[in-house]
């Protein structure tokens, strides 16, 4: 399933990384450090190299798992954060947790609404409109940046639907996409101020 993510994920937004994010996964018991949440991408800077681990639930990386929604979310939430530190590794760019939650977010919605059966606008109300943060995050800044996200990426996701996706316009609704991916934090928030669903 990780595979496919990446690949789905690469595809849609035109990335090109050579390496597989396989490499990259620990199964949660494998990690002696405590962690608290199901899917975490743990970053190390050594100098000029920067280290990245994704650490999931073991469950998630059994073959035989039986993939529920909020199953492959984390998955995909994880491999989302995966590919975008690289990418911004690879362009010497700074990225906030806000903007790695936010753009999670909306490749969640891009993955959901090309890979399910659900319509975008069922894909907005499971994702955003039924947002509940897990009992488990107890820090008040964490839990408004998750809430941020979610703002963010529903304003952002309900104007990607009412543009392009309820007028059939898949090439713009990619360009958009593609554009918004790879704008900077301050200009993607700047942007997603002017989207108007």
């Amino acid at each position: 399933m990780l595979t496919s993510i990446q690949q789905e994920l690469a595809a849609l937004y035109r990335l090109e990384h050579a390496f597989d994010v396989n490499s990259f996964v620990l199964k949660r018991s494998e990690v002696d450090a405590p962690l608290d949440r199901p899917e975490q991408l743990l970053v190390r800077e050594d100098g000029d190299t920067l280290e990245l681990a994704l650490v999931l639930e073991d469950r998630l990386l059994d073959p035989n798992t039986d993939w529920s929604l909020d199953g492959f979310c984390t998955a995909a939430e994880g491999v989302s954060h995966l590919l975008y530190l690289a990418l911004a590794a690879e362009r010497e760019a700074q990225v906030s947790q806000l903007e790695l939650e936010l753009q999670a977010e909306i490749d969640k919605f891009v993955l959901l609404l090309f890979g399910s059966a659900m319509s975008a606008l069922d894909v907005i109300r499971r994702l955003f409109r039924s947002f509940v943060i897990r009992d488990d995050v107890h820090c008040t800044v964490e839990r408004d940046r998750y809430e941020r996200a979610n703002r963010l990426a529903l304003r952002y996701c309900s104007y990607l639907n009412d543009r392009y996706v309820a007028h059939g316009r898949t090439e713009p609704l990619l360009t958009d996409l593609r554009k918004m991916y790879r704008m900077g934090g301050a200009q993607k928030l700047d942007y997603l101020s002017e989207c108007r669903p």
